[in-house]
Formats: C-alpha cells, structure tokens, sequence
C-alpha cells in the first residue's frame, strides 16, 4: 500500500499542512502572485506513464491546485524502470487512481478529476471542461488520440504542449489557439495519419538493441 493509502495518517499530517508552507520554497522562481494563480489553475493530462506522470507529479508540486487526469490502463511490473507510480505496491492497480492518490498526498487540497476510461471524442469536451491547459502524455504510437485532442484544445480555446522522447533527447512542442495547427505543422492528413500509425506500429514492434559493448569516444565525454 501507499503511504497515501492510509487515510488516518494523512488526516493527522494534514492538521500541519498548509499551502502557503508546501510551496513556499517556490518563491524567488515563482511570485505570490503567480502561485495563487497557479494553485487556482486547473491542468489536464492525458496519459499517466513515464511522460504524463512525471508531468503530474512536477506540476502538483509546482502548486497546481487542480487537475483532470485520463488513463485506462494499469501498472505493471514493466513499467516500473520508467513510470512515477509503478511500485510493487501499485502493480495492477489503475494508474489514474494511484496517481491522484500521490497528488493528494503531496496537496491535500488538489481538486482531482479522475477519467479512468481515458479520453475519447465522446469525452473529450468533458475531459477539457474548465481547463486552463493541456498536457499530452499519450504514447508516441497514438497518432489519432493526439491529433483529436489537440484540435479539441484550440477549439476550446486552451494551449496544449508536450515533451515526448526521442532516444535520449526530447521534442517539446507548444500549439496554441492562433498558433500553427497541431495537423498542419506535422503534415497530417486523415490518410496521412493512419500510414504513420501504420509505421509507428511496425517500430514499436522491433526488437530493442543492447547498447553492451558500445565504446564512448574519450572525446564525447
């Protein structure tokens, strides 16, 4: 079990806690200002695995005062070498409802809209009521879920951003409700999207190479 599972221990810690106090060391990079409005704001994240939950958990630490959270699926043990919930204590358990248990414990206060279906077109309006923001923490490979969702976000209104990983770097992208659309900026058609999914699928079906044995030249380091 989690620490956070034990609800009698949180409600005595929580007699100490204040906001003010746990985010307190934010001041000097954020302003009083700044945190209200961030302890104010409500952020939507889709996909709780090795992006999205490390974005949950950075984000519920910087302040964030509200949060809707989408993922259908459960931890496993392989996922525990990468994802911010996978312990051996949250193997098979729903990873939307242990990682809003890890933000409750870090803020007792958080606002946390759980979508354990994850996000479809049928809900996706819902998932992005109220939302200031959209974090993409959907796996590389779902080309579909993330273009709808990021067409969803500018209809709304809302700006959407991801940093997904590419080997041992990132890419970090920003759209925003005037900006470049998602589509038009990576040269996505309807028939487009489903030959790269099409790609993506082969490559996700490779077998990884050991990187054993590979020597690092003296001068790259």
């Amino acid at each position: 079990m989690l620490p956070s599972d034990n609800e009698e221990m949180i409600s005595a810690n929580a007699e100490a806690w204040t906001y003010e106090k746990a985010f307190s060391r934010n001041r000097g990079l954020i302003s009083e200002a700044e945190q209200a409005q961030l302890r104010k704001s409500r952020v939507a994240i889709v996909g709780l695995g090795g992006v999205g939950g490390i974005d949950l958990i950075a984000l519920a630490r910087l302040g964030i005062g509200r949060f809707t959270i989408a993922d259908f699926d459960i931890f496993e043990t392989h996922n525990i070498n990468r994802q911010y919930g996978a312990m051996v204590s949250t193997n098979k358990q729903p990873k939307a409802d242990v990682m809003a248990r890890i933000v409750r414990d870090i803020n007792p206060e958080a606002d946390v809209r759980i979508f354990r279906e994850g996000v479809t077109a049928d809900n996706a309006d819902d998932f992005l009521a109220d939302a200031d923001i959209l974090v993409d923490g959907v796996d590389a490979f779902e080309i579909d879920v993330r273009r709808m969702l990021f067409r969803k976000a500018r209809q709304q209104g809302i700006f959407a951003l991801g940093a997904g990983p590419v080997g041992f770097s990132t890419v970090w992208v920003i759209f925003g409700p005037r900006s470049l659309p998602f589509d038009k900026y990576f040269d996505l058609t309807d028939a487009g999207a489903t030959a790269l999914a099409a790609a993506l699928e082969r490559y996700k079906n490779l077998k990884p190479v050991s990187l054993t044995g590979f020597r690092i030249a003296k001068s790259a380091i």
